[in-house]
């Protein structure tokens, strides 16, 4: 006889489909550098045992921007945008309970979402050799 508490039986695909752009120039003591990326994910997650299902289907578009400033022979800034996706793993999604020990178990969440990260840096360099950067993330 099937135990759902000791079984799991979880099944999950993920389709990911990116289609990217990017531009590069200089202009005189200016540099450029633009992309863009659009990506498809589609998603399934099934336990089995406890008949939970998730399916998703979304599109998010993910640009950077790269830009540099030459100053003159000893001096360079640069401030650069990008956002980012940092996707849960198969273990933080899969809904099953996990016992570690009589006190402790482990629970995945499948309703979980990608975190989506902004950054953006300002930097200076001096010679081509020492670098000051400071940056922002939210």
């Amino acid at each position: 006889m099937l135990d759902i508490n000791r079984s799991n039986h979880f099944i999950y695909t993920e389709n990911v489909n990116a289609v990217y752009a990017n531009y590069s120039n200089e202009f005189k003591s200016t540099g450029v550098q633009a992309g863009l990326r659009l990506e498809h994910t589609n998603s399934k997650g099934d336990q089995v045992t406890t008949n939970q299902n998730l399916n998703r289907n979304y599109v998010q578009l993910f640009p950077s921007v790269f830009l540099t400033q030459k100053l003159n022979d000893n001096n360079e800034l640069s401030l650069s945008y990008s956002r980012r996706i940092d996707r849960p793993t198969y273990r933080q999604l899969n809904p099953f309970k996990l016992l570690v020990d009589n006190y402790t178990y482990v629970l995945g969440d499948p309703y979980l979402k990608p975190v989506l990260t902004n950054s953006f840096q300002f930097g200076y360099t001096f010679k081509s050799q020492y670098n000051v950067t400071v940056g922002y993330t939210q």
